[in-house]
Order: structure tokens, then C-alpha cells, then sequence
């Protein structure tokens, strides 16, 4: 009953806030959604360096959450949850990129391992196999392995001003974009759900479990029995065969 109450709150302030664009209606709300900012903190700073600070990202969360609170629409259909988590997201990632804090080694590397996995499915007609794989970069399992942890926290931030995040920057809510922002955001939707489909079963578990359920990688490879290290592998095996996949596909369509 608390909580149905709590929700019947929520939704009322909701609809004083969209009449009247009132300050304190619109705190309430900003206050009421902080925990989105809390969870998507929690599930970035464990992955990225040390000189990069919690409360840093913390603030710009915040920031990100105001901007979401205040360009929200409901008639669009879609959940303030949602849209306030890519937006929180959208907000911490242009701050990592504004520090530049990905070495230039590390992103040959990224690029290497897109660009072996990409000629290894044109070759195969298939998702090559992490044994594969590690063959085309002239590296043992293990040695491919460990260097999928270390790629792991630079997977999740573009890795230049151009590129956009595939999981997460071109899923933002269709709500603040012109008709062809909506089209292109559409198309990209559809492609990325197509690869997603394309990946292997544990790829393709790990990264809804992540991304939709929005647990953390702990909680993941808790679920699956896995070692927390494993789990981050598949997790930036995934990612580094989307970014292939939607590069590709995009190239194609231009």
C-alpha cells in the first residue's frame, strides 16, 4: 500500500509540475529519482580509474537528472525511469570524455580487437570464437582474455567525440529530437536490436541482465555461477562485437 501511495505521490507532482513548471515541484521530483543517479554511479565508478572521483560523477549525474526532469514528456509514451537512466548516463559519459582519460595505446587495442572480430565473421559467416579470435591477434587464450579485462572500462565510453556510445547514447528517448533525429534514432534501434540477437547466449544474457534488468557485474556473475573477472570479459566481448557490427552496418547504410 506504501508503495502504490508513494507512486500516486509521485504522479501527482508529476501533473502539478507539468501545469504550473513550478521550482519546488520540480526539486520534489529530482529528490523522489536521485537513486537513478545512485545506481548508475555505482555501476560506472567500480570500472574506471582512480583519479576519477565518485562525487565527480555524482554531480554530473545530478545534472543529467535535472535535464531529464525537465524536458520530460509523458504523452510520448515512455517511462520517466527510462528516460531519466540514459539521460544520467548521457550526462556522466560527455564528462568522461571531456577528460580524456583513455591512453592513446588503449584505444589501438580497442580498435585491433573490433577490426579482427569484424574480418574474422566476414571470413567465417559466424561470431568468431574467443579461441579464434585470439589466434587472428597472434595471442594465446589466456593472454586475449586478460586484455579483455583491461579494455574493459573503455568499451563503455566513446572513444572519440563522433562516435556514439551503442548501447547507451543512441537509445536516448526520441522526445528532444527533430523527425529525422527520431527516424535515424529509430533505424538505430532496430539495428542494434538485431545484434543483440546475433550474439551468442551468454553474450546476449550478460548484457540484458546489465543494460535491461540493470544489475551490476557482481550480481551477474553471482547469478550465473561465473567468476566476476569472466563475467567482465563477456561483457566487453559483447560490446566490442557491437560496436563491430553497428559500425559496419551504419558504413553500409551511408
Amino acid at each position: 500500500m506504501a508503495e502504490s501511495e508513494a507512486e500516486s505521490n509521485v504522479e501527482s507532482v508529476w501533473t502539478c509540475y507539468r501545469t504550473t513548471r513550478g521550482i519546488a515541484q520540480r526539486d520534489e521530483l529530482i529528490t523522489h529519482y536521485l537513486f537513478l543517479v545512485q545506481r548508475v554511479v555505482q555501476q560506472l565508478s567500480s570500472r574506471l580509474p582512480r583519479h576519477v572521483r565518485r562525487e565527480d560523477l555524482y554531480s554530473t549525474g545530478v545534472m543529467g537528472l535535472i535535464r531529464a526532469v525537465e524536458r520530460f514528456d509523458a504523452s510520448k509514451g515512455s517511462q520517466f525511469e527510462s528516460y531519466g537512466y540514459l539521460l544520467i548516463r548521457g550526462a556522466i559519459f560527455d564528462e568522461l570524455r571531456s577528460l580524456d582519460w583513455v591512453p592513446r595505446g588503449v584505444h589501438s587495442k580497442v580498435h585491433k580487437v573490433e577490426g579482427a572480430i569484424q574480418r574474422l565473421r566476414q571470413q567465417l559467416g559466424r561470431e568468431p570464437t574467443e579461441e579464434e579470435t585470439s589466434q587472428s591477434l597472434n595471442m594465446s587464450l589466456e593472454a586475449y582474455r586478460k586484455l579483455l579485462e583491461k579494455l574493459h572500462p573503455v568499451t563503455w565510453i566513446p572513444l572519440n567525440g563522433e562516435e556514439e556510445n551503442p548501447v547507451c547514447d543512441r537509445l536516448a528517448d526520441d522526445q528532444t529530437k527533430n523527425a529525422f533525429e527520431v527516424a535515424d534514432s529509430r533505424e538505430f534501434r532496430r539495428i542494434f536490436q538485431q545484434a543483440m540477437r546475433e550474439l551468442p547466449d551468454q553474450e546476449r544474457t550478460v548484457m540484458l541482465l546489465y543494460y535491461y534488468e540493470n544489475l551490476m557485474l557482481k550480481e551477474i556473475s553471482q547469478l550465473l555461477g561465473l567468476s566476476h573477472g569472466r563475467i567482465s570479459q563477456i561483457h566487453t566481448k559483447a560490446l566490442l562485437r557491437l560496436r563491430s557490427r553497428l559500425s559496419q552496418r551504419i558504413k553500409d547504410r551511408g
